[in-house]
């Protein structure tokens, strides 16, 4: 994906080549440096940084004879605003969620992204065209469709597992921890789902006192049995999610997560 990168300017500001919304992470990779890096690339860490690794990074380094390093983090913004501020800017490619992109884009602490870099579509389509609604905004190129899913361990309900998002809160039915990513986005929309909302109507729901008060009551409910989660490979070392040794998977998805690639077959790097 195209990227522009000014480095040594006293106001520093980095592409974003990658903008994903949430990729759950599900096993601790550990990426060293490499003795002499043309680009670092910054993801939440986990199997999704495997999976860009191998599909993405590598293929780009055998075609350009660029050398990647990979590094993780867990989404906190501050660590990009203080490398901006201090000078010290470490990243060039990040992985992050759309509205943290259009938030660090607002405060002026990444490049815009010159779109007419990007090659057209397998078919010929013009990449303004050829994505997404949204997936080209001014600082970042859209790479992924993605879905939040929730598990189970099977063996802890042997007879009735749970089956709807409304399960996932009912504490009594279904006894046990439950991990959550120790952020709202996502929680207090499941929380309005569970309670009844229509998918719809969620975030104008949200967007109200009272739809926020009714999400905070539903996450309320079930406070005592919350583990929170904040890095992308906890979740599977916390429960074996997805797990894809022996025995299959001891925690599987209740729905299946679909990853497509926005540019099928086309030059992610210009």
């Amino acid at each position: 994906m195209g990227i522009q990168s000014r480095r040594g300017q006293a106001a520093i500001r980095q592409g974003v080549g990658y903008l994903v919304a949430g990729m759950l992470g599900l096993s601790e990779l550990s990426f060293s440096a490499q003795a002499h890096t043309d680009l670092t690339v910054v993801n939440w860490g986990g199997d999704a940084a495997r999976a860009q690794m191998l599909a993405l990074v590598r293929p780009f380094e055998q075609t350009t004879g660029k050398s990647v390093n990979m590094d993780h983090y867990s989404g906190d913004l501050q660590a990009i605003r203080d490398q901006v501020d201090a000078a010290n800017v470490k990243w060039d490619v990040l992985d992050l969620e759309y509205s943290d992109l259009i938030r660090l884009c607002t405060e002026g602490y990444l490049e815009p992204i010159d779109h007419s870099y990007l090659s057209v579509g397998a078919d010929g389509t013009a990449p303004q065209q050829d994505f997404m609604a949204d997936a080209l905004p001014q600082c970042g190129v859209g790479s992924i469709v993605w879905a939040t899913v929730y598990a189970y361990r099977q063996s802890a309900f042997p007879i009735t597992q749970p089956r709807t998002i409304a399960d996932f809160f009912d504490v009594q039915r279904f006894p046990g921890k439950r991990g959550l990513r120790q952020d709202p986005r996502g929680a207090l929309e499941w929380a309005l789902m569970a309670d009844g909302v229509p998918t719809a109507e969620v975030y104008q729901t949200l967007d109200t006192p009272a739809g926020l008060d009714r999400a905070f009551a539903v996450l309320d409910n079930i406070r005592d049995q919350i583990v929170w989660w904040s890095g992308g490979a906890e979740p599977s070392r916390n429960g074996g999610l997805y797990s894809t040794g022996p025995g299959g998977l001891p925690m599987p998805p209740l729905w299946a997560c679909l990853w497509h690639v926005f540019r099928a077959g086309g030059q992610f790097v210009n």
